[in-house]
């Protein structure tokens, strides 16, 4: 999540943060827009917008270098939206109900005899598609087994704006609650789960 879509969730509008902040409408603009990072800011500005949506300074700048760590575009890779959230989340609760019902290690060779990711491709289902393959390679990396290489064609890609594992997640972050333990081969497609958030669905 980028700090533009914390404060967006938040209902802040520009205007009122620019007002409660403090800070020049330009300066904000730089910040929200990604074209001034927050380490090359004044710790003055970096105080005051931390206070004006209520975080720590250090939860703030955490966030920026969460934003900047989910990979843009690259050259193979796709940008894709969430069309459905709500046809995404049953998806998800549909998965990790399976998940819970079998072996990690027989969920991840089922993925790669029935080409899972695939066929979701096939369909257009995009962002099931990259949620699966993050939560096989996080599983992979765990049990100490090798990725699946038939899946590398769509590792450049990621969604274009971060989605939720669950609405328990957003919440936290607008709370100033911040994940340490965020899973980083989700994290990669843009998709914010942690190990607790898979095992408490």
């Amino acid at each position: 999540m980028t700090i533009c879509d914390m404060i967006n969730h938040a209902g802040f509008s520009f205007e009122e943060l620019c007002k409660t902040t403090g800070i020049p409408a330009s300066t904000l603009s730089d910040i929200l827009s990604g074209k001034a990072e927050l380490t090359h800011c004044q710790a003055r500005t970096i105080q005051k917008l931390s206070h004006g949506i209520g975080l720590s300074m250090d939860e703030l700048m955490e966030l920026d270098s969460l934003a900047r760590s989910v990979p843009e575009k690259n050259e193979s890779g796709k940008l894709h939206k969430l069309c459905s959230p709500d046809i995404f989340r049953a998806f998800r609760g549909d998965l990790l109900d399976v998940l819970q019902h079998v072996d990690e290690e027989t969920f991840i060779y089922a993925a790669a005899q029935n080409e899972f990711v695939e066929s979701m491709y096939e369909a257009g289902l995009c962002a099931q598609a990259l949620y699966s393959l993050g939560l096989i390679d996080y599983l992979c990396d765990k049990h100490g087994i090798p990725r699946l290489e038939q899946y590398n064609k769509y590792r450049g890609d990621t969604m274009e704006k971060t989605v939720f594992g669950y609405t328990g997640a957003e919440c936290c972050l607008l709370d100033g609650i911040f994940f340490e333990d965020l899973i980083p081969q989700m994290l990669k497609f843009n998709f914010l789960e942690t190990p607790g958030s898979l095992k408490d669905y």
